[in-house]
This record gives C-alpha cells, sequence and structure tokens, in this order.
C-alpha cells in the first residue's frame, strides 16, 4: 500500500466517511491487499453501523490471524469487532491479551484501554437491551414497563455514553442523572415521566413524552424516542456548546447574558416542515422577558391539529404560560393538514456564569432549605389567630429561616400558589406587581423570580408525602382562604359567574424597605 493510498485512508477516517474507505480499499484486487490494508478494511466494516459488515469485518481480520498474533492492533480490533457482534466474554480474552502485549508505558495503552472499556460498555447495554425485551413481553405492570424503557430503550441512546446506577441512568460526560417513571401504560399508549439532574442546572429538568404504538413496547419506544430526538438532543447540543444563539437581558437592574440551543424540530403526520427556527423566532421576545437570574432555563413547544382541533403549548421551566400557548396555538391553527400533525422543540437557555449571580436555594441541599422554610410558613400560617398575628408574620418567619425576603415571599406567594390548585379554572397572571417601600411599582414575572415556582413546588411535595399529617387539609385551606384570588372567587359565586376561563389581574404585593427582588 502506498503512503498516498495510507493518508487518504486516514482523513477519510478523520471525517467518520467508512463508507468511502470500503469503497476504496474494495477496488484493489483481494490478492494484493497485504495485512495493512485489510485490518484498515475491517476497520472500515466495524464503524459501519451494519451487523453484515461486521461479519466481513471478522472474517477479514481472521484471514490474517497468522500475521495480526505479533499485532497489538490485531487483537483490539478483532475484539472490538466481537463486541458489535455481542460476543462479550471471548472480546474481554482478546482485549487481555491485546494489552498484554504492550509494554506498562506504552503511550497507546491508555487509549486503548479506553476505547476497549467503551466498546465492551456498549455491547453489555445491548446484551441488557435485549434482555430487558425479552423479559418485557407488553406487560402492563409499570414497573415492568420501567425496566423495558430503562435498559431497552433509553440507556445506551444518549449522544454521550450512559451508565446505571442504581435505578438510574448516569450520564458521567454531563455529571447527569436521568429518573425514567412509567406514569401510564395501555395496550397502544404510553406516558413517561423523566427527571434530569446535575449540579450545573441548579434545578431539576423534567420532560413527559407520550407515545403511541402497535403494543405497549411500540409505544414506550415511541415515547423514548420522542424524549432523546427533542429534549436529550437540546441537552446536548447546550452540554456541548454546540452552535449557540446568544442573548442579552435585564432583571432587578442587572444585565445577565445567555446562550440558547434548540434542539430540533419533531413532526408527526402530515407537519409542515419547519422554516428556520420558526418557534424561536416567533418567542425570542416573550422569553427573554421570562429570564430573571436562572442558571438555565428550558422551554417546551408543543404545536397538534387534529381534525381541525388545535393545541398550542409552551411551557417554561415546566410551568404553562397561556400567553406564550395562544401564540403557538394562533401558528399551528394556520396549517393546512387533512388529518393530523404535530411538531415538538425545547429551547435550553444557559446563563454565562459572569453574569449569574449567587442564589442559596439552588441544588440538593438549597431546595432542602427552600422546603424547610415552606413547611415552617405553612404551619405558622395554621398558627395564625389574630390580625397581629398576620401583621407579625414576616418578622416572626424571618427569625426562624434568616431570611426576611424569603419570609416575605412566603406570606405573598404561597396563599396564592395554594388558591391556584384550588380553582384551576382560573387563568392566573403571569406576572406580580411588586410595591416595594420608598420605591417605584415594579412588574415582574413570575418566572422571573429565583423562589416563585419554587416555593411553590416545594410545598406540594410536603403535601403530597403527608410532611403536615392531619393537619394537611386544614393548612391547605387555610392558605387558600388567605389568598385574594379566594376573595375572587367568593365574589363571582355571589354573583353566580361562572370561573371558566375568566382570567385574573395582577396581584399586587407590597414588600417592606428590606425585601430584595431576586
Amino acid at each position: 500500500m502506498s503512503d498516498q493510498m495510507l493518508q487518504q485512508i486516514e482523513a477519510l477516517h478523520q471525517e467518520d466517511d467508512h463508507q468511502a474507505i470500503v469503497d476504496l480499499i474494495q477496488a484493489v484486487p483481494p490478492g494484493e491487499r497485504d495485512y495493512q490494508l485489510t485490518c484498515l478494511l475491517a476497520r472500515a466494516y466495524i464503524n459501519l453501523d451494519d451487523p453484515q459488515g461486521w461479519e466481513t469485518a471478522l472474517a477479514l481480520l481472521q484471514s490474517v490471524a497468522a500475521e495480526g498474533k505479533e499485532d497489538p492492533d490485531w487483537w483490539f480490533r478483532t475484539g472490538g469487532v466481537l463486541c458489535r457482534l455481542l460476543r462479550k466474554a471471548e472480546a474481554e480474552k482478546l482485549f487481555e491479551t491485546g494489552y498484554a502485549m504492550l509494554p506498562p508505558d506504552s503511550p497507546e495503552l491508555a487509549g486503548w484501554r479506553q476505547r476497549c472499556q467503551l466498546a465492551l460498555l456498549y455491547c453489555q447495554q445491548e446484551l441488557d437491551r435485549q434482555s430487558a425485551r425479552e423479559r418485557y413481553n407488553d406487560s402492563l405492570d409499570t414497573k415492568k414497563a420501567r425496566d423495558f424503557v430503562t435498559y431497552g430503550v433509553l440507556l445506551g441512546q444518549f449522544p454521550v455514553p450512559s451508565q446505571m446506577e442504581g435505578d438510574t441512568i448516569y450520564i458521567p460526560q454531563w455529571q447527569a442523572r436521568v429518573i425514567p417513571q412509567v406514569e401510564q401504560i395501555t395496550r397502544q399508549g404510553a406516558v413517561l415521566d423523566l427527571w434530569l439532574e446535575a449540579p450545573q442546572w441548579g434545578k431539576t429538568l423534567f420532560e413527559c413524552s407520550v407515545g403511541m404504538g402497535q403494543s405497549p413496547s411500540q409505544a414506550l419506544a415511541m415515547a423514548g424516542a420522542g424524549f432523546l430526538f427533542t429534549f436529550a438532543q437540546g441537552l446536548a447540543r447546550m452540554e456541548e456548546r454546540l452552535e449557540p444563539r446568544e442573548l442579552t437581558t435585564t432583571f432587578a437592574g442587572k444585565t445577565h447574558r445567555w446562550e440558547m440551543y434548540p434542539s430540533d424540530i419533531a413532526g408527526m403526520g402530515s407537519a409542515p416542515a419547519p422554516e428556520g427556527q420558526v418557534y424561536w423566532d416567533l418567542l425570542q421576545e416573550d422569553i427573554a422577558k421570562r429570564l430573571g437570574n436562572q442558571k438555565l432555563c428550558y422551554v417546551k413547544i408543543y404545536g397538534a391539529k387534529v381534525n381541525g382541533e388545535v393545541t398550542g403549548e409552551c411551557r417554561v421551566d415546566d410551568v404553562k404560560s397561556e400567553e406564550l400557548s395562544r401564540k403557538v396555538a394562533r401558528l399551528v391553527e394556520q396549517w393546512d393538514v387533512p388529518q393530523f400533525a404535530s411538531q415538538k422543540q425545547f429551547f435550553f437557555i444557559r446563563q454565562a456564569e459572569e453574569t449569574t449571580l449567587p442564589d442559596p436555594y439552588l441544588g440538593t441541599e438549597g431546595r432542602k432549605k427552600l422546603r424547610e422554610a415552606a413547611v415552617k410558613a405553612a404551619r405558622l400560617f395554621q398558627s395564625c389567630r389574630t390580625e397581629e398575628d398576620y401583621d407579625t408574620f414576616v418578622p416572626r418567619l424571618a427569625a426562624e429561616i434568616g431570611d426576611v425576603t424569603l419570609a416575605a415571599e412566603c406570606q405573598a406567594f404561597l396563599p396564592e400558589i395554594c388558591a391556584a390548585q384550588a380553582f384551576p379554572q382560573l387563568e392566573g397572571a403571569e406576572s406580580v406587581e411588586l410595591d416595594r417601600e420608598g420605591l417605584p411599582q415594579l412588574t415582574v414575572y413570575k418566572n422571573q423570580l429565583a423562589d416563585y415556582h419554587p416555593l411553590g413546588e416545594a410545598l406540594m411535595a410536603a403535601f403530597r408525602e403527608g410532611e403536615f399529617g392531619k393537619e394537611t387539609d386544614g393548612i391547605y385551606r387555610k392558605l387558600v382562604g388567605y389568598s385574594a384570588t379566594y376573595q375572587v372567587v367568593q365574589q363571582m359565586q355571589e354573583k353566580g359567574s361562572k370561573l371558566e376561563g375568566c382570567r385574573l389581574a395582577s396581584m399586587i404585593y407590597r414588600m417592606g424597605a428590606d425585601f430584595e427582588v431576586r
């Protein structure tokens, strides 16, 4: 083989154009292919996503086994193709032979060991995937369905390596954990809930993915694919910092810089071909208005048209924005589709480290403190008997939790959050008015406030998990009764007005001079 041909092959290898390598070498008559060229042809077949090609690669390597037994690369490559063919035990033995042929101080040893370990990992994951599919047998048991979707659909399918740690999927390169749960499984449908955590995000991410199919396994596979090809894809672009869009915002007198990473737009049915970043172009300004000091903000877009019926949804940090959802619906309404069409897309918006201000309630420990504060606030509400008790609520709670701003937020926000749960027919305002002592009134979106939605999540989790015991119902009712929303509901009911479809005006909260907007 000439040096020129070798250079050409290596250039194609760097470009991952392995089929071109196969075509190039196959043009050389078999009798003229030397040991090196045969091994390079085998390598190209190994790198193709074709089981028949892997069998060809194995045959090629076996044809030069006599020469290869003195070459560690031959042992590694043969082990690699055996991994592809799911012959893991045989592959491990070949890898060990290859390791033994390299000197302990060889600069190649670490690289080969890493590649071999990765090959064995993928081999084991594919074996686990096959085993999960065999075990599942289209059961409607959610635990069995979870096992199937974890091992048979998700594991090993992320853009970077993943592995099992306990009952979670761990992605070392992102320091991320994925916790899947099957919310619902039927003969032809599945609802898959996924929670994702990583220290650099400052929050838990959530996605609900729905799948349909001719069987439970097909439905679960569709739900998993919907997550992998949209949410996980956009997340990967963010973690790998691939082609971000930049934007700058101002909140509470501070400038914040961001990078936005979109997923692809995933369409089903007869959805129109997307033109560029149609949803980002539509919503960019509105989304920017909802950015505060988050480390990360993620946005879900979903649009569907079924027999003329239109669905539009936009969720910011998994909180539905009715205002932005209506914009999505108006866009979808223009689709000319006969029966069914849908599109889904995600935006991941990460703030630059240099403009991110400290937040004491981020991460596991921070969220724990926030929950403790929400629980103490709820119990303090329950203990209020007089107007004086309520008037002194903030200083008393601040003395317990050591944060006067959070204490004021608990007093102002928790009753309204509970009322929103109690009266879902009402459309609450997405913004609030902060009337701060000695300062101009400030309008902010709830999404911008660091504590608003996390406080609500913390309190609702405490209710769900029985933290208040027998007092749960009484505490919840008392919080609802303190809300301005409840007063509005009472007035509407007295007038005989319907709650459905009513939109509430933005609430005005009077805060003390020591309140900090964050």
